[in-house]
């Protein structure tokens, strides 16, 4: 029988029990709900004691906090690792086959951002402003990736292509289509063919050469 306050078998001696707290709160937070995980049942899977979670995260709420700015981080490091700002058109498309890898994964359930925001229906939670600023660098991405695509009509296109983003997300998880990622991919390339100033085919070439090293 685990003992409260004890790591789990096999936890590195060096893991803290803030860190252990916190990765078990991601995984649970993603796999199983914000409101349907208890506090016992992360402290259970951490080994850790209730003082150490109020020690180190003051509440359920900072915790869930918490769990959203590492999600963010991690995904906006994945995006920046293979998406520069000047990419355009490649960028673009190339965010979209990201989507795709990331819900054909074995542990997918949806998108955390969206998830959480169906959860977290009070605007004052402290978590709701780490989706405010994750959705202001969501619209900022793609719209710096269309800037650069050099598209008409940036406004209107870059929400289009928002909603496609977000579309590709529930799609995969609500409908169990592992394709919605590209099926979205195909659309934002009809959209970019439309749009694009310089043209369809040039578009196109251009995307061809943009690709950045480590990419594909």
């Amino acid at each position: 029988m685990k003992r409260r306050g004890r790591p789990p078998k096999g936890a590195g001696p060096a893991e803290s029990v803030e860190g252990r707290i916190l990765d078990s709160a991601c995984r649970l937070f993603y796999t199983e709900g914000v409101r349907a995980t208890g506090i016992d049942r992360i402290l259970s899977r951490a080994g850790a004691a209730k003082a150490s979670l109020y020690a180190h995260y003051g509440s359920k709420d900072d915790l869930v906090r918490a769990y959203l700015e590492r999600q963010a981080q991690a995904w906006m490091a994945r995006v920046q690792e293979r998406i520069a700002p000047a990419d355009g058109r490649a960028g673009l498309l190339r965010l979209f086959e990201m989507l795709g890898e990331f819900a054909s994964g074995e542990d997918f359930r949806g998108c955390p951002f969206l998830n959480a925001t169906s959860e977290l229906a009070d605007p004052s939670h402290p978590a709701r402003a780490v989706l405010r600023q994750q959705r202001e660098w969501l619209h900022g991405l793609i719209r710096g990736l269309l800037s650069s695509a050099d598209v008409h009509d940036l406004d209107r296109v870059s929400r289009a292509v928002v909603v496609l983003y977000d579309g590709a997300l529930a799609s995969a998880i609500l409908d169990g289509d592992g394709g919605a990622a590209a099926a979205a991919l195909f659309a934002v390339e009809r959209l970019l063919d439309a749009t694009a100033r310089s043209g369809p085919r040039r578009a196109r070439a251009g995307a061809a050469g943009a690709r950045p090293r480590g990419a594909g």
